[in-house]
């Protein structure tokens, strides 16, 4: 399965419902037997990104381990709670990390790790006792935005007596000129004076 998105837009991950998709949700079919608790516990994990997950469709706070949000999400609910969630439009948010992009083999990877808690027949009445996993994977395509520069001038106002040279410090930061040629234009204008540019200083 794989999404897209652009690198400054977070995006929402829907996954397949058990109404509409059949065996690609999750499924246990061990989760209600006796002595099973019917629970089961989901890690959602973004490689390049954060992830929140919604309360809105059965799960609560408390079932989360360290909150509803960041680049890890574990969280143990009811299986139809889950997977109303996962099915849900806006039940698991994705934001790409600043500036990252990638499509294709260089995309994000969002792996859906999925754990029973032992709900087996086998063993019933002793839940975590034979834990059985299953995990898969989402890439999301994360297109790369062309982000503006940065321009420092420090400090902004200078004073200089006439017919004297005044060094000028200015910066300049662009996340994205890597990703290209690495090259940037600049240019500099004086309405009462001359600029001169030494170009033998290389960084």
């Amino acid at each position: 399965v794989s999404v897209s998105t652009d690198e400054d837009t977070p995006m929402y991950l829907v996954f397949p419902s058990v109404a509409t998709e059949g065996v690609d949700a999750i499924a246990d079919v061990d989760l209600n037997e006796v002595g099973g608790s019917g629970l089961i516990q989901v890690t959602l994990t973004a490689q390049h990104g954060a992830l929140s997950v919604s309360t809105d469709y059965g799960l609560s706070v408390g079932d989360f381990v360290n909150g509803t949000s960041g680049a890890s999400v574990t969280f143990t609910g009811f299986l139809a709670d889950v997977n109303a969630t996962l099915a849900a439009a806006d039940g698991v948010q994705y934001t790409p990390d600043a500036n990252f992009n990638g499509v294709g083999t260089n995309a994000d990877t969002v792996m859906v790790h999925v754990d029973d808690l032992g709900n087996t027949d086998a063993n019933a009445g002793t839940q975590n006792a034979n834990r059985m996993t299953d995990e898969g994977t989402i890439l999301v395509n994360v297109a790369a935005v062309n982000d503006p520069p940065v321009l420092t001038v420090d400090p902004l106002v200078l004073d200089v007596d006439e017919d004297t040279d005044l060094p000028l410090d200015v910066q300049v930061v662009d996340v994205d000129a890597a990703e290209n040629t690495g090259e940037v234009q600049m240019t500099l204008e004086a309405i009462f004076g001359t600029i001169t540019v030494d170009a033998s200083i290389a960084d």
